[in-house]
């Protein structure tokens, strides 16, 4: 004990000397948290994607669409999210809006958004591109207001803003 004391004493009253020694530097030790990464077509996670639906997301499967890509995230027990960035914007926008004939317009999401009951889907045009985020879960679930959260959290990345 006295030892230690004396050690500490001198560490604190005299500066140390520089090193000069070329030995490997002293390793740290860190905690990580190993998740599994979406594909890169993704412009959401799958925690994301959990924290709108509810429920458990499995692993992401990436998908090539019409001049772009997608992810659809499958869940535990049954169902699916899908999230798609149709690069002919207007061109899959106007398919959507003249080929659902339940579209409600959705204000506040993108340059235009409309929803369709029948498919569980919110198509959003923004920046050039239409956005579709399909929500095929049981249908206890609020198809529409998760939709709807994860557009608001897709758009700014789709756009660029």
């Amino acid at each position: 004990m006295l030892v230690l004391a004396a050690v500490l004493s001198a560490c604190a009253s005299s500066p140390s000397p520089p090193v000069t020694s070329s030995a490997s530097p002293p390793t740290t030790s860190t905690t990580t948290t190993t998740t599994t990464l979406p594909p890169a077509s993704c412009v959401v996670s799958a925690s994301e994607v959990a924290t709108a639906v509810g429920g458990h997301v499995l692993t992401p499967v990436a998908e090539t669409v019409l001049k772009g890509s997608g992810c659809r995230f499958p869940f535990e027990g049954g169902g699916v999210v899908a999230v798609r960035v149709f690069g002919d914007g207007p061109a899959a926008f106007e398919k959507a809006r003249t080929g659902l004939p339940d579209n409600v317009a959705v204000t506040g999401i993108g340059d235009e958004a409309i929803w369709s009951e029948s498919v569980k889907a919110l198509h959003v045009l923004t920046a050039g591109k239409t956005l579709q985020v399909q929500v095929l879960v049981d249908d206890s679930a609020p198809s529409r207001v998760a939709a709807e959260a994860l557009a608001r959290l897709v758009v700014p990345r789709v756009s660029g803003n």
